[in-house]
């Protein structure tokens, strides 16, 4: 009997059993967090790529700095509420998300 059976779950979408949900990678989940950038990009300091993506063009700018090891793409769903006021940069730290580490 196969183990998703027995643990009466299914196996392709349940995060116990498959982590990335049916990703390659962990890139391609994050890229499966919406909205999508306006910008996207990167730059070099003290010689690692770190990544930024922008959204929104208008108003102040609002800089989001996640976590230790959390990608920028957390911020996503509230750049998308307040990008019609502010413009949101959202950085991913050294190590996570698309940056490099060290």
């Amino acid at each position: 009997m196969r183990r998703d059976a027995l643990l009466g779950c299914d196996a392709v979408s349940d995060p116990i059993l498959d982590p990335l949900n049916g990703a390659k990678d962990e890139r391609e989940l994050r890229e499966r967090v919406q909205p999508h950038p306006d910008v996207r990009g990167s730059f070099v300091v003290d010689g690692l790529r770190l990544a930024y993506e922008v959204h929104g063009d208008v108003g102040p700018t609002a800089v989001f700095l996640p976590g230790v090891g959390f990608p920028r793409v957390y911020f996503r769903p509230l750049a998308a509420l307040l990008k019609d006021r502010v413009r949101c940069v959202l950085l991913d730290t050294r190590g996570a998300g698309d940056s490099e580490g060290p």
